[in-house]
């Protein structure tokens, strides 16, 4: 996939109107995970385009060397709840890891039975998905469990990870989401 921070958007006719209203000035190119109406974040912007004394953009474009592209920007599919939420943004880099840890430690997450653990010479990996799209086509029954009952049962030493075959995915040691919900 090509690096959207490194294309130049196409103009939209929304970018034609602004240009229109604002002669010899620039109209911004903002990622569509904004609305453009609100305040954007300087990560949020693309990028500019120059627009002359008449009021039509030109072919110079800016790009913006701060711009993060955002999970729609990178291809990624709409989430399917609040912790997949949580996982595409902040690999997007919108937001921390704390955010994925606060959205798990309220969820309901889908187990495979009897294919729930992995484990390697070094850890005990848990296998868990934040939604029934994310489980694996072949898994025939799925169980349900709110995450903070799972948690109570859960190794110290062990890591989970969600949504594992996802465009988004996370893994997080279960010591540290103990730590935070100090049980």
């Amino acid at each position: 996939m090509a690096d959207p921070r490194m294309a130049t958007p196409p103009v939209t006719d929304a970018a034609r109107r602004e240009a229109a209203s604002h002669p010899g000035s620039w109209v911004y190119a903002i990622d569509p995970f904004f609305d453009s109406g609100e305040r954007v974040p300087p990560y949020g912007i693309i990028g500019a385009w120059k627009v002359d004394n008449l009021g039509h953009i030109t072919d110079e474009f800016k790009s913006n060397p701060n711009y993060r592209p955002s999970p729609r920007s990178l291809g990624m599919p709409d989430p399917t709840d609040a912790v997949d939420s949580a996982i595409q943004l902040a690999a997007a880099g919108y937001t921390d890891d704390s955010a994925v840890r606060d959205a798990l430690l309220a969820a309901t997450l889908f187990l495979v039975p009897d294919a729930e653990v992995v484990r390697t010479e070094s850890q005990e990996i848990i296998l868990a998905y934040t939604s029934t799209h994310h489980a694996p086509r072949s898994a025939p029954d799925l169980k349900s469990i709110q995450f903070k009952d799972l948690l109570s049962r859960l190794p110290c030493h062990a890591v989970i990870r969600l949504n594992h075959e996802s465009s988004a995915s996370a893994q997080i040691p279960i010591a540290d989401l103990k730590r935070v919900e100090g049980a």
